[in-house]
C-alpha cells in the first residue's frame, strides 16, 4: 500500500465535505422555522452527512435520522447550527486554503500580464 496514494484518496474524498457544509450553513440561515424539518433526498448527500456525523463535524442533534433495521431511510434537518466546533475549524481551514489558492492565481495572472507588457515594450 502506498502512503501517498492513500492520502491523496482521502484528500479527494474530503473535498466532497465542503459543498455539503456550505449547503447546510445556507439552509440553516435561510430556512424559516415553520418550514422545518427539511428532508435530505440525495443518497450521496445522506452518505456524506452520515460520514460527517461519524467524524464529528456535524451536530447530530440538528438532524432527525429515520432507520429501518440498519438502513437509513431518511435524513431531515430539524434546525439549529449544523456544524460542531471541529467542523467549524475544518471549514475555516478549507476557506483559508481557497483564499490562498485565489491569491496565488491572481498573483500569477498579474505576473504574466506584467511579463507581456515588458515584452511588448522591449519589442517597440
Amino acid at each position: 500500500m502506498s502512503y501517498k496514494s492513500e492520502m491523496n484518496k482521502l484528500k479527494e474524498n474530503r473535498k466532497k465535505y465542503f459543498p455539503l457544509m456550505e449547503m447546510l450553513l445556507y439552509v440553516e440561515s435561510k430556512t424559516e422555522k415553520r418550514d422545518l424539518p427539511a428532508e435530505m433526498t440525495d443518497i450521496s448527500q445522506i452518505a456524506i452527512i452520515m460520514e460527517l456525523m461519524d467524524i464529528g463535524y456535524i451536530n447530530k442533534e440538528a438532524f432527525i435520522i429515520n432507520k429501518h433495521r440498519q438502513d437509513v431511510t431518511g435524513v431531515f434537518y430539524s434546525g439549529g447550527y449544523p456544524l460542531t466546533d471541529a467542523g467549524i475549524r475544518v471549514y475555516r481551514q478549507h476557506l483559508h486554503e481557497k483564499r490562498g489558492e485565489f491569491i496565488r492565481g491572481l498573483a500569477l495572472a498579474v505576473f504574466v500580464f506584467l511579463a507581456v507588457v515588458v515584452f511588448l515594450i522591449i519589442l517597440k
